[in-house]
This record gives structure tokens, sequence and C-alpha cells, in this order.
């Protein structure tokens, strides 16, 4: 089954859906997947809604916690034990935990708005966080 592009009018303004067609063993017919493609324009057909970068961060709350970090020597003690991607994934829970005490699965969306992107980039998601945990605790 090929797919195709269907267009919906709303309110006098044209969008593009992308409709993939399947077979539904409950229902025994078959069911559309629709993906939204944009909306028609002179050049073509453009998405009207993308995100915009984050641009601001949240600095303030990390400067003592930082300032404590590098004073007690903290980065480098770690970089004697892990890598540097785990050394810093391990700084970022430090810091989050020191300033909110939030559930590891939410780490990622708070660290995103955050200075430690820049300070120290990583991959925290809680696929990540799970395996370095494992991983020092196997250890």
């Amino acid at each position: 089954m090929n797919s195709y592009t269907r267009k919906k009018v709303i309110n006098g303004r044209e969008y593009f859906y992308e409709m993939t067609p399947y077979w539904d063993k409950e229902k025994k017919k078959i069911r559309y997947h629709s993906r939204y493609l944009g909306v028609q324009k002179e050049n073509g057909i453009e998405k009207i809604r993308t995100h915009l970068p984050r641009n601001v961060f949240v600095y303030g709350p990390f400067v003592p916690v930082l300032r404590i970090m590098r004073e007690l020597g903290i980065e480098n003690i770690l970089d004697s034990f892990f890598n540097k991607e785990d050394r810093n994934v391990i700084l970022v829970l430090a810091a989050a935990r020191a300033i909110r005490s939030i559930p590891m699965d939410l780490v990622h969306t708070w660290y995103e708005g955050t200075h430690l992107v820049k300070e120290y980039p990583c991959d925290v998601s809680s696929q990540r966080i799970s395996r370095l945990l494992d991983h020092i605790g196997n250890s």
C-alpha cells in the first residue's frame, strides 16, 4: 500500500498530510496513519510550527555548586575513574540533586534549560543514567 498526500481545508487554510494505509487486524479493515506536512506557501509546503532553539539558560544557582566542585577537585577525581562522558553525567546528577531534588527521569528536561549543557555536555537520558548507575553499582 502506497502513501499519498491529503489536503484538508480548515478555516480557509490548506493543510497537507501524508496518509499511510495499514491493515487493522482487530477491525478487519484498512486504517490510516497521518503525518503532518505543513501548509501551502508560495515556495511549496512548509511546516508552520517549528520549535525555536532555546537561547536562555539558567546560570545563577550553579555558581556555588560549580565553585565547590572545582575547589574540591571533584572533576579531577572523577577523571581518574571515568571517561569524560560518564564524568559529566555524574557531575550533572550531583548538581541536579544539590539544586533541585528531581526524579532521574526528569533530569534530561531540566538539564536542557541550564548552563550545565555548555559546561558539561553529555547525554542524560533516563536510559543513559540507568546504565551508568548500573555500571557503578556492579564495579
